[in-house]
C-alpha cells in the first residue's frame, strides 16, 4: 500500500485489513453488513449515508401509499437486508473508490509532500464522531417517515 493509502486509512490494524482487501475486485466487509450506516459514518463516508436515507423515504413514500402495515414491514426490511448486502459486498471497493477520488483531489492542489500526507490523513482516516453522527442522521430518517407516515396515511 502506497503511502498516500496508508495516510487515508488511518490506523495501522486498518492499513493492513485494507492492503489485503483492496488486492481484489470484491471483498465482504462483515461490518459494513451488519453495521452499515456506523461504519459508513466511521469512514466518513457521509454521502453514502444520505443516498440510503434518501433511497428509504422514497421506498417508504411508495410502500405508505401501495401496501398495508404487515406488507409495508416486510418491504421495509427486504430494502434494509439488500442495502446490507450491499454494503457487505461492495463497502470495501467504495471506500477505496473515496480514498483514490480524495488523494487525488488533494493531489492537485500543490501541497509540499507533508502538507499532502497530513491533508489526507485528516479527509480519510476513521471517526468515532462519524459513528454517533451518522445515528443522528439515521434518526432523523425515522423522524421523517414517521411523519411521512401519518401525512400520507
Amino acid at each position: 500500500m502506497n503511502e498516500k493509502l496508508k495516510a487515508f486509512v488511518g490506523h495501522d490494524r486498518y492499513e493492513d485489513y485494507y492492503k489485503g482487501k483492496w488486492q481484489k475486485e470484491y471483498s465482504w466487509n462483515w461490518v459494513a453488513f451488519f453495521f452499515t450506516v456506523p461504519w459508513l459514518g466511521y469512514r466518513k463516508m457521509f454521502g453514502q449515508i444520505f443516498a440510503i436515507v434518501a433511497l428509504y423515504l422514497i421506498t417508504d413514500f411508495i410502500f405508505y401509499l401501495t401496501a398495508d402495515e404487515d406488507t409495508i414491514d416486510l418491504l421495509g426490511a427486504i430494502i434494509g437486508l439488500i442495502v446490507s448486502f450491499i454494503y457487505g459486498f461492495l463497502g470495501n471497493k467504495m471506500y477505496k473508490n473515496k480514498a483514490e477520488k480524495t488523494i487525488t483531489h488533494i493531489s492537485k492542489l500543490n501541497y509540499s509532500e507533508d502538507d499532502e500526507l497530513n491533508e489526507i490523513s485528516k479527509k480519510g482516516g476513521a471517526s468515532s464522531g462519524g459513528i454517533f453522527t451518522s445515528i443522528g442522521i439515521y434518526i432523523l430518517y425515522f423522524l421523517a417517515s414517521l411523519v411521512l407516515y401519518n401525512i400520507v396515511i
